[in-house]
């Protein structure tokens, strides 16, 4: 009896501490003061993923993020918060011009099973590097223009 209710206890313990854990990690981007939407547990923004394909829960998600005016939005996959970029300038300053401090976008890529997934968006590090200096000449803007 005593045995049992230590362990009740413990159960207890550790269900209180794994909801204050989920509840910090949910509080992300309004601590920071950073517009985000509400969150639901487990699938934190991506509520309906099994039944709609990502991309269109995306969509959604910018939709309602845009309306609040700011440059980026927080959102929520799962547990993990993550950041989505809502006007076109403040996109060209994170993947370009700030590289060095956004270059981890956490994306998918497998360069030897799926080599498709490996391109300029996804690749971190020096692999976007040397991928970019190979592509840059590409896409001058007399190229663009003959295009």
């Amino acid at each position: 009896s005593e045995l049992s209710k230590m362990l009740l206890y413990l159960v207890a313990i550790v269900t209180l501490l794994i909801y204050v854990w989920i509840k910090r990690r949910y509080s992300y981007w309004t601590d920071r003061g950073v517009p985000s939407l509400k969150v639901s547990f487990p699938a934190g923004n991506l509520q309906g993923i099994g039944q709609r394909h990502l991309g269109l829960i995306m969509q959604d998600l910018y939709g309602k993020l845009k309306g609040s005016g700011a440059k980026f939005g927080g959102i929520y996959s799962f547990l993990k918060p993550m950041v989505m970029v809502l006007e076109l300038d403040f996109a060209m300053d994170v993947l370009v011009r700030e590289f060095q401090y956004f270059h981890d976008r956490g994306m998918y890529y497998n360069e030897r099973d799926d080599p498709l997934s490996a391109h300029l968006v996804s690749l971190e590090g020096d692999k976007w590097k040397s991928l970019r200096t190979k592509l840059t000449p590409t896409f001058t803007s007399g190229k663009m223009k003959m295009m």
